[in-house]
């Protein structure tokens, strides 16, 4: 299986890019040899189509059904943890808006979803603080809060990360990948890894061959810590802009090229 990993800041539109480079490759490996590719005007009219999938389905990564390209997170396993502490629906720990406006009381571990979060909330960074420096485990006797996004910041990363090393979730990801019907040395499949965030998880596409792909928006104010800052390891790089039907053919182009590679170098089956 060919590696794929989308990098980018906070907002910048990892998942989108992933969706639409995975129907791209799922569209090009659909034709046969003998077929032409539909390009211009034609595969640009298709393109839109995937775009307006995109506004009206935010779970459009989970709802794919490709032939021959999978969607893969790095964050599932912090996120599933935190779904599991606060009881809350999973779905919340994939919408951007509910990871920035759900907030958690850790006194009681209550939530409540703000459209504008009328106390400060704490980030993860500064939750371990909190909890390290005491001798004995903490007990919160006060009311204080923290985002979703930052919950699941503190256990993926301020805890697993650094107690249990920087590949904790790669391994994880690794041991529980079990729902492919494919096998990972079969490389006429893509598996696109939607948000790669972390130098170790670079590393792991990079080791197993794969290819990365760095997304910019400029007229996204950047947000969060980038700890990407300065790794230069990417292959592509995709620039959204105003429309997103203007990526139709840069992502047509970065899809062919990373097919046609893999075939130069005897990955692809005949």
């Amino acid at each position: 299986m060919n590696y794929i990993g989308i990098r980018g800041h906070r907002g910048a539109g990892k998942q989108t890019v992933a969706y639409l480079l995975g129907e791209t490759i799922d569209y090009i490996l659909s034709k046969k040899k003998t077929d032409e590719l539909i390009g211009g005007e034609q595969f640009i009219e298709l393109f839109k189509e995937w775009c307006n999938n995109i506004k009206q389905d935010e779970e459009i990564i989970n709802n794919a059904e490709l032939n021959k390209v999978y969607f893969e997170n790095f964050g599932d396993g912090p996120k599933t943890l935190a779904s599991m502490l606060l009881g809350c629906d999973f779905e919340h720990t994939y919408s951007d808006y509910d990871k920035d406006h759900m907030v958690i009381n850790l006194k009681d571990f209550t939530y409540d979803i703000y459209e504008v979060i009328p106390f400060k909330c704490l980030e993860a960074e500064e939750l371990y603080q909190i909890f390290s420096s005491k001798k004995e485990p903490a007990v919160i006797l006060k009311d204080k809060y923290v985002t979703l996004r930052e919950f699941i910041m503190y256990f993926g990363h301020e805890i697993m990360q650094r107690y249990f090393g920087l590949n904790v979730w790669v391994k994880s990801l690794k041991n529980n990948d079990t729902k492919y019907p494919v096998s990972y040395n079969d490389t006429n499949y893509y598996k696109i890894f939607t948000d790669a965030k972390f130098p170790s998880e670079i590393t792991y596409i990079k080791d197993n061959n794969g290819v990365v792909v760095k997304v910019n928006r400029p007229s996204h104010k950047k947000k969060g810590k980038d700890r990407l800052k300065n790794d230069d390891r990417y292959d592509y790089e995709v620039n959204i802009g105003e429309s997103l039907v203007d990526l139709a053919n840069p992502i047509f182009d970065i899809a062919l090229d990373i097919i046609n590679k893999n075939i130069k170098n005897g990955k692809e089956n005949e």
